[in-house]
């Protein structure tokens, strides 16, 4: 037999497997894959207004120009996700490339932070797999490229988590895993069950000394940032974390009375279902990922701080989602900042998936194995409030058919089910969705058990029993058809090729060429992400925040006391100043180009769309005052 073939006869997937060389050279490729997607969203996706706003009141906070607790910047978002972005710009210049390349270098320090901590407590093997998935989710490596507080808080918690996780933890690194939890904190308040879960685990792992000690280092920046910012930093916890009528005296941190918000959207309970879904398709490792773990829970444990570790992740990860979840079912306008929300916490999850995943029950009790199968056909569910899903199955053709043959027509599946069920197409829209994928999953649970019939029959050793063979084997499949590096669309609504750092830049250029320094400057546009580029300008600053910030009614006066705006302070505004910045015709404040030239206004600029890759193209309209 010669040479080759006599060593053929000895190779195995095992032997792979078992390189030491291999998790090596996985890793970095997995990392350097995961930075190029960073590069390439950070310079295609257009800005809005959360961006606008974090950058540009950022760098106006750092600079000194405006203050943090001055009323009117409507502010309910912690003090630290305006300052660290504002001082990169401080530090580097202030714009949008900046902002974004600070998000990047986040993000970038974020997986090196779970690489360390997978490879701590699972081994190189699966320190290579984090990388690789968080390289194959395009939709979350988008989030992590833009000017918000999604990288940098997902940054400060991985190495929280890098600090305090472990079978022997130093003084030091207690104190500095403490710092940093209450730095997230203050960088995203919304993560504030973090603090209890920390103590409480570093109690249970490491002593009262440890607990205590992390406590009081993690209660120093937040005591700091609500000393400094008082009493306007009350407001982080009067809007959906505190019941107002639990704690009456933080009503006036709230909207003025007597107003309504314009951005008031009667959301059917099937919307919030499609949020909640669609952050599952951008997250679906790590939110169907850590749902299993709780199905699939080890009973033992090779190491005693590995499960510590397990629950303590568990226990953050699924608390923070619940409140998010309850959030979104309840009272937020903003559905689709859920997946976004996610973003900020979703290492948690993975390192629960990761730590969980090898030592989970391969057979487990009826109770639990039906448990199982409910989480599957739940997760089997989630396409059927996908936006538009239902109008394409009842667009889906059929073949009209009579005494059981086929008349050679074709119908859709709308008009079969309008002719023989009688009803309307709204209802059919709703109705057909959930019928039709529940179904799909129960077909394919048929299939499974088949395939698992077959694996038993050749395999009499076979180690798992049908439930975790089913829910490994769905989770896989979920994650291939989820949008991931090999077959998400390269652009979406918000993409359209353009080299955005270039485009805001010669954009903001324009505008400073037409307006000088010290002057007022009415702002009306979505994004204030051209500001960055403005030599120093007076703005009236609650209009960085646009239509979220808008009220209807209410007394002039408490409304810009409370840090919004309305139609009378619009008109008085636009009177002062001697800039208008208008975006086309935005019908909800009454100041128009109309308004601008019977008030004494002349149009001297007509400049590019905020947005270049919207359906319409909205130019910029610049006024100045001539009397």
């Amino acid at each position: 037999m010669p040479v080759a073939c006599e060593g053929m006869k000895h190779f195995s997937p095992l032997h792979v497997l078992k390189r030491s060389w291999l998790p090596r050279l996985l890793a970095p490729a997995g990392f350097l894959t995961f930075g190029l997607q960073l590069f390439l969203y950070a310079r295609t996706q257009t800005t809005f207004v959360d961006e606008g706003m974090y950058l540009y009141l950022g760098y106006r906070f750092v600079s000194g120009s405006l203050s943090y607790s001055q009323l009117g910047a409507w502010n309910y978002y912690a003090p630290l996700s305006y300052f660290i972005p504002g001082l990169a710009q401080f530090l580097f210049g202030p714009g949008l490339a900046t902002g974004r390349y600070f998000s990047i270098a986040c993000a970038l320090l974020a997986a090196s932070a779970i690489w360390i901590l997978a490879r701590r407590l699972r081994g190189e093997w699966w320190a290579a797999a984090a990388l690789w998935a968080l390289a194959l989710t395009p939709l979350q490596i988008k989030m992590y490229t833009l000017g918000l507080s999604q990288a940098l808080t997902a940054c400060l918690l991985s190495w929280t988590f890098v600090l305090v996780i472990g079978e022997k933890r130093s003084t030091g690194q207690i104190l500095a895993g403490g710092l940093l939890a209450g730095l997230t904190v203050m960088t995203r308040h919304n993560l504030a069950f973090l603090l209890p879960a920390l103590v409480g685990y570093l109690f249970w792992q490491h002593g009262r000394r440890a607990a205590l000690l992390a406590l009081a280092a993690s209660l120093l920046p937040i005591l700091t940032g609500m000393v400094l910012f008082w009493s306007s930093s009350l407001r982080l916890w009067t809007l959906y974390w505190l019941p107002q009528q639990w704690f009456p005296a933080l009503s006036r941190f709230g909207p003025p009375p007597h107003t309504q918000s314009l951005w008031q959207v009667n959301l059917s309970l099937s919307s919030r279902f499609s949020a909640f879904f669609l952050a599952l398709r951008a997250h679906f490792l790590v939110l169907a990922g850590a749902g299993a773990s709780l199905f699939i829970w080890p009973f033992r444990w090779r190491k005693p701080f590995q499960k510590k570790t397990a629950l303590f992740l568990a226990g953050f990860f699924s608390t923070t989602l619940l409140l998010h979840t309850l959030i979104l079912f309840s009272q937020h306008p903003d559905i689709f900042a859920f997946a976004p929300y996610v973003a900020l916490f979703s290492p948690a999850g993975l390192l629960l998936v990761i730590l969980t995943l090898p030592e989970s029950e391969r057979q487990p009790n009826p109770v639990r194995s039906i448990a199982i199968l409910f989480f599957l056909l739940l997760l089997a569910l989630a396409p059927a409030y996908l936006d538009k899903i239902g109008d394409r199955l009842l667009a889906l053709p059929v073949p009209r058919i009579s005494n059981g043959l086929h008349l050679g027509e074709w119908s859709f599946l709308g008009s079969y089910l309008n002719h023989w069920f009688d009803l309307d197409y709204a209802v059919l829209r709703q109705v057909v969705p959930p019928i039709f994928f529940l179904s799909a999953g129960l077909l394919w649970l048929l299939i499974l058990a088949g395939l698992y019939t077959l694996l038993k029959r050749h395999n009499k050793g076979f180690p798992l029993s049908f439930a975790p063979f089913t829910l490994q084997v769905s989770l896989a499949s979920g994650f291939i058809l989820s949008p991931t590096l090999f077959n998400a669309p390269y652009r979406q609504d918000q993409e359209c090729g353009q080299d955005m750092f270039a485009y805001y830049r010669e954009l903001g250029t324009d505008l400073a060429n037409l307006i000088p320094s010290g002057s007022r400057v009415y702002w009306q546009v979505q994004s204030a992400a051209p500001l960055l580029y403005l030599p120093p300008v007076e703005i009236w600053p609650t209009q960085v925040y646009n239509v979220y910030s808008y009220r209807l009614g209410g007394d002039p006066q408490q409304v810009e006391a409370s840090g919004y705006w309305n139609a009378d302070l619009a008109r008085e505004w636009a009177k002062e100043a001697d800039f208008l910045v208008l975006e086309g015709e935005q019908s909800y404040t009454p100041v128009t180009a109309e308004f601008a030239t019977v008030n004494g206004y002349e149009q001297i600029g007509v400049l590019r769309p905020i947005n270049p890759c919207a359906y319409l193209h909205t130019p910029v309209l610049v006024f100045r005052k001539t009397r």
